[in-house]
């Protein structure tokens, strides 16, 4: 993952490839962690939204709640109780 690292746009692709079709679970919460590295993407805000739609079951936490803290959305507090709600 050490492009995911970079947050170059052209390195998006795979980061939203590996969290939505890979499946294998620790390719999944190891691009969910470097997230962040790409908020300003012009298609940020839409892969959050498709996560955000597979992630009904919550198989995505606690990387998916991590990442929305690194980029803002949620505040320390919302992510804890988040996290020690499940």
């Amino acid at each position: 993952m050490i492009l995911g690292d970079t947050g170059l746009p052209q390195h998006f692709s795979l980061i939203e490839y590996a969290i939505l079709y890979d499946p294998n679970k620790h390719v999944k919460f190891a691009a969910m962690k470097r997230l962040h590295h790409f908020k300003e993407h012009p298609n940020f805000e839409s892969l959050l939204e498709q996560i955000k739609n597979i992630n009904t079951n919550n198989q995505l936490e606690p990387y998916f709640s991590m990442a929305l803290l690194k980029i803002g959305v949620i505040s320390q507090a919302e992510f804890e109780s988040k996290i020690n709600s499940h």
